[in-house]
């Protein structure tokens, strides 16, 4: 009667697989949440744009998930920004770019303004390119175009190579 559940694992060895959850258990949860929806959303760009041609449907839904994805992507990113002192300071330099990219395509999306101004979007929620030979969508925030794969790679690369060293202190932390 003492049998583990399939796939249970040790709290030191899920610390280990998960070191994220040293800083939140909460960011952790979030974290890999945004990697499933990236996941879905990359495999629906897949879908949307196989054999040379644009699923219309297909599409239409990529984008909905990536409007999801871009804002929790950002309140993930910023919540572990403002907890700077938590992380070790090549994560921190990371995380702060990787926030800066993120919010990019954030403030179009969640409030239809430009960032940093009182001032409505015009086509910046719009998508601005679509490369059916990578699958990939991009949008044109002032002067920089932002690729949906590049940044959902992006954030991969850091979540996915945190280790237990980068964590310095829990998230509570930084508010003493």
């Amino acid at each position: 009667m003492n049998e583990k559940p399939e796939g249970s694992l040790s709290f030191h060895r899920f610390i280990r697989q998960h070191p994220l959850t040293a800083f939140s258990e909460y960011t952790q949860i979030q974290v890999s949440t945004l990697q499933r929806l990236a996941t879905r959303i990359e495999l629906g760009l897949d879908a949307a744009m196989a054999e040379g041609r644009v699923d219309a449907v297909a599409f239409n839904n990529c984008y909905g998930l990536l409007w999801l994805w871009v804002l929790a992507a950002y309140e993930v990113t910023r919540t572990m920004t403002q907890a700077r002192d938590c992380f070790s300071e090549e994560l921190a330099e990371q995380l702060a770019a990787l926030k800066s990219k993120v919010s990019l395509l954030r403030m179009p999306f969640a409030k239809q303004e430009m960032p940093g101004k009182k001032k409505p979007i015009e086509a910046e929620a719009s998508i601005y390119g679509i490369d059916i030979d990578s699958c990939d969508i991009s949008f044109r925030i002032k002067d920089t175009v932002v690729s949906a794969r590049n940044v959902i790679t992006d954030f991969r690369a850091i979540v996915e190579n945190i280790k237990p060293g980068d964590i310095l202190h829990d998230h509570r932390w930084s508010y003493t």
